[in-house]
Parts: C-alpha cells; structure tokens; sequence
C-alpha cells in the first residue's frame, strides 16, 4: 500500500518487518499489520518466518511448510510479502541479524520492526536488544487489555514518537498504533485442529485448505 505522500518517490521507503512461526499465519497477525501499514503508510510489510528459534521449542511443521502457507495467507494483500532470508542460515533466528541484514539491504529505508506489548516488556531479554534500536523504529501494536510493565513503559518514555517524528530519525522511536483486539493464536488455533475443528474465519481460506489437507495439524501432542 502506497499512500498519499508516501516516500518511496523520494527513494526512503517505508517498511515494516513482522517475525514469527506462523505455524499457522492467521487473522491475529495479519489485521494488526494490516492495520500498522495503513497508519504509517507503509510501502511494504515484510512477513518474515522463523527458522531455528531461540527461545522456545521448534516448531513440528517444517520452516518451508510455514513460509509457504504465509504466502498464501498474503495473497491479494497489497504490499504484503514473504521474506525468508532466516530460511537460508541454519544458525538462530535472531531478530537482530535479520533486522541488520535488511539495512544492509535497503540502507535508506524507514525500517519498522512490529510488536505486541507483551514483546515489548520483554524486550531486554532479546538477543542484543539495544542494538536493534539501532537499525529500526519499533512499531508498537497496542490491543485493549494489554499493558505495558515497568520496563516496557520506560522504554516508551524514553523512546516514544510520533509517527511524524519517527519520520524524521534514523532509527530508535517506538510508535505506538492502536489495532484491534483479536484473540487469535497458532497455539489455540492447533488445539482447535487436533480436535477436529474447522479454523474457518480464523485463518485466510487458502491457509485453512492446507490445514485441513494435511494430517500432522492433527497431533493431539502438539
């Protein structure tokens, strides 16, 4: 989505980057960033899915099988695409390094790294967490019923901005959107496969083919 004054024309294009499983994508993480793009004007929203993660158990379903029902969940979401750089290291996924790569890349860019405010209180414990303030903005996706603990919140003093101050910065704001409040997860949404439930609404039909289709979604051990 490219809207009115966007600055791709003056070659500074916005972009916004959303990590996570996506064992399976589904309507939680696509309408908030649907709603982020639409509030700072973002040209692009990178999905991008988590290979070896760091912090919690491996996901059962393959790093291709996730990538790959993300991109069919973005179909026809204009601006909306897969990026699978942590596909190609066979090394942890690291916020970070993906973020770092992606300046290298588009050294010009407003880089937005989007985030819940459960991620946000627990952001000092994120792998070289200070440095990630350096190569983006962090978008804040705030949900009613969600706040923000003692550090979270002295983050947002310290960092808090406007969208158009972050405009004007390099890096290092947190810009604070309000989206809706969907209490949709992939954990809640595998339990719901492993008794037999339809994820119809929950998921994009086309991510809800290939979770019917396929009977490792079925595992009651998941």
């Amino acid at each position: 989505m490219v809207g009115e004054g966007s600055s791709t024309t003056l070659g500074h294009p916005r972009i916004g980057v959303l990590g996570g499983t996506f064992d399976p994508v589904h309507i939680g993480h696509l309408r908030p960033a649907f709603e982020v793009q639409t509030a700072l004007q973002l040209d692009q929203v990178r999905l991008v899915p988590c290979h070896l993660t760091p912090h919690r158990p491996q996901p059962l379903r393959s790093s291709r099988l996730r990538a790959s029902m993300t991109g069919l969940g973005i179909q026809g979401l204009d601006g909306f695409v897969v990026d699978d750089r942590e596909l190609q290291r066979d090394e942890p996924s690291y916020t970070h390094d993906t973020l770092a790569s992606l300046r290298a890349e588009h050294p010009n860019a407003e880089l937005y790294f989007l985030l819940g405010v459960d991620s946000l209180n627990g952001f000092d414990t994120w792998h070289r967490w200070r440095d990630i303030l350096t190569l983006c903005h962090l978008a804040l996706m705030r949900r009613p019923g969600y706040a923000l603990n003692a550090f979270g919140q002295s983050l947002m003093n310290e960092h808090g901005a406007t969208a158009s101050e972050a405009r004007d910065a390099a890096c290092g704001c947190i810009v604070s959107i309000e989206t809706t409040e969907l209490r949709v997860s992939s954990t809640a949404i595998r339990a719901l496969l492993a008794r037999g439930g339809d994820p119809r609404y929950l998921v994009p039909d086309p991510v809800r083919d290939v979770l019917l289709e396929r009977t490792d979604y079925q595992d009651k051990h998941d």
